[in-house]
């Protein structure tokens, strides 16, 4: 028998993984939540199933805490039924973070089941030293001893955004500004975040290009710390 303290950590963590009660989805008939508990491999009285209004070819499975259930899954799965009306497993997870897109889920009935997140509105650039994520940063650091900057944006949230501005470089032996062009591009998901993944420099004029080529390069940019 599971002791009353982890019985009620279990209960607790299911809890914050359940769908709101804002959510539009509805609860499942008895014989909706029979078949979709057989699919995860649960009874019906250790399940909670709720099914999308949206679409109503989705449910969402979790498994519903009590003394006689003994947990079957840490996480939760969304079922589809087909058209012969049989539910099969399309999606398991133990966090709804993840983009929607990035799921074989519709992004509304997603949403609704809260199985995944939205997609950011915005796409986002990972700011080098402090991993924060930024919308049309006016400055970037670059490297250690430069940074790049006052930056003016164009194409902002499309695939690919293009900046001008300069690089300003200083040392203990060299100091330099120059004219510099940035492409932000391949967009990625950090969890439902739109993320540039890519940022190219290239310098406006001939001669700078002849004089720092090492500076002319590509840089890979990870996703954001965490704000949780």
């Amino acid at each position: 028998m599971r002791s009353k303290p982890l019985a009620a950590a279990v209960l607790a963590t299911t809890l914050l993984a359940l769908p709101s009660a804002a959510s539009a989805a509805r609860p499942a008939s008895p014989e909706e939540r029979a078949a979709v508990a057989a699919v995860y491999g649960a009874g019906a009285e250790c399940s909670q199933v709720v099914v999308s209004e949206r679409d109503p070819r989705y449910a969402r499975w979790d498994f519903a805490p009590s003394e006689a259930c003994e947990p079957t899954s840490n996480g939760f799965g969304v079922a589809l039924r087909g058209d012969d009306g049989t539910w099969r497993d399309v999606y398991q997870a133990s966090d709804p973070g993840d983009a929607c897109p990035t799921t074989p889920l519709p992004t509304e009935v997603g949403v609704e089941l809260s199985a995944c997140a939205r997609p950011s509105r915005h796409v986002y650039i990972t700011h080098f030293l402090t991993e924060r994520a930024l919308v049309e940063p006016r400055r970037l650091p670059h490297g250690a001893h430069s940074f790049l900057g006052p930056l003016r944006w164009r194409g902002w949230d499309r695939s690919v955004a293009t900046a001008r501005g300069v690089l300003d470089y200083s040392d203990r032996s060299a100091r330099f500004r120059a004219p510099i062009r940035l492409r932000a591009y391949r967009v990625r998901f950090c969890r439902a975040k739109r993320i540039y993944t890519r940022l190219s420099l290239r310098f406006r004029r001939s001669a700078d290009r002849r004089r720092y080529p090492h500076f002319e390069t590509v840089t890979r940019l990870g996703c954001p710390r965490s704000r949780r």
